[in-house]
């Protein structure tokens, strides 16, 4: 009676420690927009925001492995028109002295091509896997190996690269996992996040 108590509470919580599956987090999502656009550029980051859809932040699990990344779509076609739009506005009374000073026009020092370029490099040189021809970009924020019966996640590697507030995790950690109906919960450090 008693080996069969001690294996049906190890299989009980074998079971409700399974976290297979994709869980999404909208709150991390909103947070990730937030600090990637004010890396990105010196514009007021609620205005580049605007162009920022499909902001995710994904946990994968499989078996004992697990992977956090973040991602968005950036609007680059609309972007490069704003952007384009505001500094003509800004240099269109010193066209002459703009060439003097840059030895190019405005049309030119400042190409749809130009700027697309510049637009392409900035989240390969933060370690992000993008595709400049629909925008999508993703990054992977940690992994960590998953403990079904202990009910816990330790952290295996930390992406450094990316700077998100509350999402504060550290190589060695170890996160509590609770699930519960379609809810996913990882707790560390006095604070959650599901």
């Amino acid at each position: 009676l008693v080996f069969l108590c001690i294996g049906g509470f190890m299989t009980y919580r074998y079971v409700t420690g399974n976290i297979d599956g994709k869980w999404y987090s909208s709150s991390l999502g909103r947070e990730y927009s937030s600090s990637m656009s004010e890396s990105l550029t010196d514009l007021d980051s609620k205005e580049l925001e605007k162009y920022f859809t499909d902001t995710a932040v994904t946990m994968k699990v499989k078996g004992s492995n697990a992977k956090v990344t973040a991602s968005y779509t950036f609007d680059k076609k609309t972007y490069i028109k704003d952007y384009r739009e505001r500094v003509q506005k800004s240099f269109s009374a010193f066209g002459d002295l703009f060439k003097a000073f840059y030895g190019d026009s405005f049309e030119n020092y400042y190409s749809e091509e130009t700027i697309e370029k510049e637009l392409d490099e900035a989240p390969k040189d933060s370690g992000q896997k993008y595709d400049s021809k629909t925008g999508e970009t993703t990054t992977t924020l940690f992994k960590g190996k998953v403990s079904r019966l202990g009910h816990k996640m330790t952290v295996t590697s930390v992406n450094k690269d990316v700077d998100i507030d509350s999402l504060n995790v550290k190589k060695g950690q170890e996160l509590k996992v609770t699930k519960k109906d379609k809810k996913v919960t990882l707790s560390g450090d006095g604070k959650s996040k599901d």
